[in-house]
Formats: structure tokens, C-alpha cells, sequence
């Protein structure tokens, strides 16, 4: 098997931006339970199935990754061995609506930036 090839968060969204054309792609979401098919119109589910689709699209690409084994952790991804660096947070937004944040989740995810920074300048 191939060695995983070592990305930056930058370098990934290079790439999905200039190569993949994200902009530019057309998706849909759809259910079939039981031989009936429904289309998802929703839009309180498209962060989680992207963060699925995103997952499958670096190992595709044979990037090295790894996920927290609570995937409510930020963050989403680390694309390197180490627990301090490497991060890669997955935001998604209505481009319709104006951004809103759960203000909890929002709490929770600055405390752990400050507490993977104060980790990180302890070393």
C-alpha cells in the first residue's frame, strides 16, 4: 500500500477550491428505506454528510488523516501524528441566511482553541 501522502488544511483547500471546483460541483442528498426514495431538502444535516464526504475524499486522495474518537471534538480532522498541529475544522453556511452559530458549540469550540494554544506554547 502507497504512504499516505502529508497535507496542509491550506494545501486541501487549494485544492478542493482550484482543482475540484467545490464552487462549481452540484450534489444532492437522498434517502431509500424500504424501495421509497426521498430527496433531503433539509439543511441542519449538510455539515455531518459533508464532514462523511470530505473524510472519503482525503482517503481517496490518499492523504494522511485521522478523526477524534468523540466526533463532537474539534477538531474535525488531523492531517498529522501530533494532537498540537495539523488541524482541520469543517464550518459549513447558508449562503442565503446570515451565519448562526449554536452558542454552546461556539463556547465550546474557542475554550478548545485556547486550550490546544496554552498546550502548545507550554513545549
Amino acid at each position: 500500500m502507497a504512504e499516505k501522502k502529508k497535507v496542509t488544511a491550506n494545501e486541501i483547500y487549494d485544492l478542493l477550491l482550484n482543482e475540484f471546483k467545490i464552487k462549481e460541483q452540484i450534489g444532492s442528498i437522498e434517502i431509500i428505506l424500504g424501495g421509497i426514495s426521498a430527496k433531503y431538502k433539509g439543511k441542519d444535516a449538510i455539515g455531518d454528510l459533508l464532514q462523511e464526504w470530505l473524510g472519503e475524499w482525503l482517503r481517496q486522495q490518499n492523504f494522511y488523516f485521522r478523526q477524534p474518537t468523540n466526533t463532537q471534538e474539534f477538531p474535525d480532522f488531523l492531517l498529522t501524528e501530533s494532537s498540537n498541529s495539523g488541524f482541520l475544522e469543517l464550518k459549513t453556511f447558508n449562503a442565503d441566511a446570515s451565519p448562526a452559530f449554536d452558542i454552546a458549540n461556539f463556547d465550546s469550540y474557542c475554550t478548545s482553541l485556547l486550550t490546544i494554544d496554552l498546550l502548545r506554547n507550554s513545549f
